[in-house]
């Protein structure tokens, strides 16, 4: 079994190696198509260590797949920095990408992180290599490299299309900041598409639908399905909603401080400067998975969570 490796950084006497039920035996983690690994773009995943350290990464995933792009996501349980390393060598990860909310190069403390890799040369042939990094941890497989293959491009991409809504607490007010992450599904065999809250935007979203690829990568996902949106927010706040073609504008709230199956986003350390110790995990050490990809069939959690949405 392959083992999900967190090194601290900068903290030579300490290190953590997450065992993962996150990958399976004799592979890197590959996005797409590979029956020896798991599909991080189809599941939602934890192991479960993040309930005795908050800064270790859980509900990673990743959304916005495309041939040349696709962004990794997580969440923490307490607000951290996060960022992605990454390169076309998986020895050498050359390049540095921080969350898409750190516009300005100075990363914030979220709970909540999402980041976009975007790289022209990306093909099945020439796939890109990352680790994440989430306050002092380095978070890798067994201190390799994660793998992403793209999916082939297909060809008469739809129309573009968005959704967009508001985000209010359970006091119908809209809330403030950036520490949202929406999730969007058409239908439940769609791959997810992503997007943040952005500061000084009174809790608006405008998340992109249009181009959604089905889960066999074959074929793009319907408008006319129900758009599923799962939210996570500052303070461990969640919910969902599921929004119907023939629906303009639906209402949703989100409440603060549900279980810790939900939470922050990691802090940027650029290069090790030596190689940390590797505990290895303990046989009795337990194991949460948490799946997030059937929505709108009943709340995960009996939450209540306000979006208003129009569809353009």
């Amino acid at each position: 079994m392959k083992n999900c490796h967190i090194q601290k950084i900068l903290r030579f006497t300490c290190a953590i190696i997450l065992f993962a039920g996150i990958f399976t035996q004799n592979s890197n983690y590959r996005a797409f198509g590979q029956t020896n690994s798991l599909d991080l773009s189809t599941q939602m995943y934890s192991t479960g260590e993040e309930l005795t350290n908050p800064y270790v990464p859980f509900n990673i995933f990743i959304s916005n797949v495309a041939a040349t792009s696709f962004t990794v996501n997580w969440l923490t349980s307490a607000p951290s920095e996060g960022s992605v390393i990454w390169g076309s060598d998986p020895e050498n990860l050359t390049k540095q990408t921080l969350d898409i909310r750190d516009k300005t190069g100075t990363q914030e403390l979220r709970f909540t992180h999402s980041v976009l890799i975007s790289d022209s040369s990306l093909s099945q042939s020439n796939p890109l290599y990352f680790k994440i990094i989430s306050d002092d941890l380095l978070i890798s497989n067994s201190g390799e490299s994660f793998s992403y293959f793209p999916p082939e491009a297909l060809s008469s991409p739809p129309s573009p299309t968005s959704q967009d809504g508001t985000i209010v607490d359970e006091n119908n007010t809209v809330v403030e900041g950036d520490d949202y992450l929406i999730i969007g599904q058409l239908g439940v065999d769609s791959l997810w598409v992503t997007t943040t809250l952005q500061k000084d935007n009174s809790g608006n979203w405008n998340l992109p639908i249009g181009g959604i690829l089905m889960k066999n990568f074959e074929t793009y996902a319907e408008i006319s399905e129900p758009l599923l949106l799962q939210v996570f927010g500052n303070n461990n706040s969640f919910g969902t909603a599921s929004v119907l073609a023939s629906e303009d504008v639906i209402n949703v709230m989100v409440l603060e401080d549900i279980p810790s199956t939900i939470t922050t986003t990691p802090t940027p350390i650029i290069e090790p400067t030596s190689s940390p110790e590797e505990i290895p995990p303990s046989e009795s050490s337990n194991f949460e998975y948490i799946v997030i990809g059937i929505l709108g069939l009943g709340s995960l959690i009996n939450i209540l969570l306000i979006l208003k949405t129009t569809r353009k």
